[in-house]
C-alpha cells in the first residue's frame, strides 16, 4: 500500500526518539507527540506523553472520546499516510476507502512496484494448511471462495471453514480474509509481490485492529470463513 501496501487494517504506533518530537509540543519534563486522524471530513487530534517509554500516557483531550467511538465501529479501516507516521486516514469500511483517491494512488504504487520486480514468479494463488508450519491437510486456490464451509480438506473430510492455521500467498496477488461467509465480517488484507509470502502460525500471531492506544487484538487462527483473491 502506498498507504497500506494493501492495508493491513492494523497499525501499531511506535514511540519516537527525543529528537523526533516536535519542539512546540514538549515541555521541560514531558515528551509529547501529537497524532492526527482524518475521518469523514473532520480532523481529530490525539496527544501522548512518552516521558516514560515503558508506559506512555494518553493525555486528556476533547477528541479522545470521539476517536474511541470511531475505533469501535465494526469495520473501520485505518490507513497510514505515506511518509508520515503521525497522520492517519480513517474510513467507515473498505468499500468507502476504495472510493477515494488515497486508494487509487495506493494501487498505482503497487503496479509501479510490480513493474520493477522480476517476472520470474510462481502463478497467483493461495495455499491453506490446517496446522501450523505448513503441516496437515493443504489445498491451493486460484479464485475467491465465498464459503469455505462448503469445501472439504483433501484426504481428511473436515471442512476448511474456521480451520486454517498457516498460509502461503504467491505471485502478484492480494488476499483478503473474512471471518464470515459471503465476504462479510471483520477482514484482513495480506500481500505478495512476485514472491511467496508466508504466515506460518496464525495461532500465535495476532493483529491489532485499530490504532494505538485504542487497539483490539485478534487471533486469526481458525477464524477464516471466506476470502477474496485479487490477481493484478
Amino acid at each position: 500500500m502506498k498507504k497500506f501496501v494493501l492495508i493491513i487494517l492494523s497499525i501499531t504506533i511506535i514511540s519516537c526518539s527525543k529528537d523526533e518530537v516536535s519542539e512546540s509540543l514538549v515541555s521541560s519534563d514531558q515528551k509529547i507527540e501529537e497524532f492526527t486522524y482524518h475521518y469523514e471530513g473532520n480532523i481529530y487530534k490525539l496527544k501522548i506523553d512518552f516521558s516514560n517509554k515503558e508506559q506512555p500516557k494518553v493525555l486528556e483531550e476533547s477528541d479522545n472520546k470521539r476517536l474511541k467511538e470511531i475505533f469501535e465501529l465494526p469495520n473501520v479501516v485505518f490507513v497510514l499516510n505515506n511518509g508520515d507516521s503521525n497522520n492517519f486516514y480513517l474510513f467507515r469500511n473498505v468499500k468507502e476507502y476504495k472510493k477515494t483517491n488515497l486508494y487509487r494512488e495506493s494501487i498505482k504504487a503497487l503496479k509501479k512496484t510490480e513493474n520493477s520486480l522480476t517476472k520470474d514468479y510462481v502463478p497467483n494463488g493461495v495455499t491453506f494448511w490446517r496446522d501450523l508450519d505448513f503441516t496437515g491437510p493443504s489445498q491451493t486456490f486460484s479464485n475467491s471462495v465465498s464459503n469455505l464451509h462448503l469445501y472439504t480438506m483433501p484426504n481428511d473430510g473436515r471442512i476448511w471453514g474456521d480451520n486454517i492455521t498457516s498460509i502461503k500467498l504467491s505471485g502478484f496477488a492480494n488476499l483478503e480474509l473474512f471471518i464470515d461467509i459471503n465476504y462479510s465480517g471483520r477482514s484482513l488484507f495480506l500481500n505478495s509481490f512476485g514472491r511467496a509470502s508466508e504466515w506460518r502460525n496464525l495461532k500465535n500471531n495476532t493483529w491489532n485492529d485499530g490504532f494505538w492506544p485504542f487497539t483490539r487484538e485478534y487471533n486469526w487462527n481458525d477464524e477464516v470463513s471466506s476470502f477474496k483473491l485479487y490477481r493484478r
